[in-house]
Parts: C-alpha cells; sequence; structure tokens
C-alpha cells in the first residue's frame, strides 16, 4: 500500500533533507515540495496567498496520481492550519494509500540559527522572503507550529530530524 507522509516543522528543522533520505532508499518516492511548486507559478510572492491556494490543489493532484500509481509520496512542509492536512489524508485514502503525520522539531534557537545560515536561491521559493511578506518575524513560524502542534494528537512527533535515530524512527514507524 503506498503512503503519503506529512513531515510538518518550521523552516529550517530538516524536512527536506529527512524526505530526500527516504527518497533515495525508496523506489520512485516523490518529494512532493509544495514550495517549490508554488515558486514555480508566476508572481508567486506578488499573490502570496493565491498562489499557495494553487499550489497545493496542483500539489494534491501530483499526490493522488502517484499514490494511484503504487508509490510513497513524502511531502516536507509547514502546515498550521489542519484544513490541508486533512486534504492530504483525504487523497491518500482516496488513492488507495495510507496516511502518516509527523512532527519535527528542534530547539527554536537550533532552528532559527539554521534558518540564518541557510542560503535561498534567486528565483526559486524564499520562506525568508514570504514571511517578509507576511510581516512575521524570523521565529514566528516555529512559534505558530509549537502552538498548532497542541491540536495535532495524531502527529508522531520526532526530536532531531537530521540525526540517524531520527531517521531510523521515521522508517520505524512507517512499516
Amino acid at each position: 500500500m503506498p503512503k503519503l507522509v506529512l513531515l510538518n516543522g518550521p523552516p529550517a528543522v530538516g524536512k527536506s533533507t529527512l524526505a530526500r533520505r527516504y527518497a533515495d532508499a525508496n523506489l520512485l518516492t516523490l518529494v512532493l515540495e509544495i514550495d517549490a511548486v508554488r515558486a514555480l507559478l508566476g508572481s508567486w510572492l506578488d499573490e502570496w496567498t493565491r498562489s499557495g491556494l494553487a499550489a497545493r490543489q496542483i500539489a494534491l493532484a501530483m499526490a493522488r496520481t502517484h499514490l494511484e500509481a503504487g508509490y510513497d509520496v513524502i511531502v516536507p512542509q509547514l502546515l498550521t492550519r489542519r484544513a490541508f492536512v486533512h486534504e492530504l489524508q483525504a487523497t491518500a485514502e482516496a488513492a488507495g494509500g495510507s496516511f502518516h503525520e509527523f512532527a519535527l522539531l528542534d530547539p527554536r534557537d537550533v532552528v532559527l540559527a539554521r534558518l540564518e545560515r541557510r542560503s535561498e536561491p534567486g528565483g526559486g521559493f524564499s520562506a525568508r522572503a514570504l514571511m517578509e511578506k507576511q510581516g512575521d518575524a524570523v521565529g514566528d513560524a516555529y512559534d505558530a507550529f509549537v502552538a498548532a502542534l497542541r491540536d495535532r494528537p495524531r502527529a508522531v512527533v520526532i526530536d532531531d530530524p537530521l540525526s540517524d535515530a531520527a531517521y531510523e524512527s521515521l522508517l520505524r514507524l512507517l512499516r
């Protein structure tokens, strides 16, 4: 049974790194970077609300297609609102797959320091540019995620997501 795996967490916690590691070890797993899809849309930053909604709809269609073909989909994405999490779960189930939600956490100061060191490519998605456009400070995304986590009783928390132990935990939990 194919799996749709949501790796949820603040920017720079290690979502994409953990997703890539999983995909490299699992044949034809799709790492579905919704922010990369968003960056493919013209003027995505000027229309950040509409581009986010459009990217999510495109991502759901991509996920459904890949799951129906029998392959896993892993979504490294910060989601603080439940609605899209429910859409991901419904998409997985409608395609005959299973849904798994993981919340990735590192200490706030570690994540913020990692975000400060991150270089963001020109022309692609920029978490920093989006936060500035939305009027958010660098730590706001982390704080919003931690607050939203209280409403996610089914999310499995993985601490220190860049460690080998975290990756082994992810594999064990997905069996």
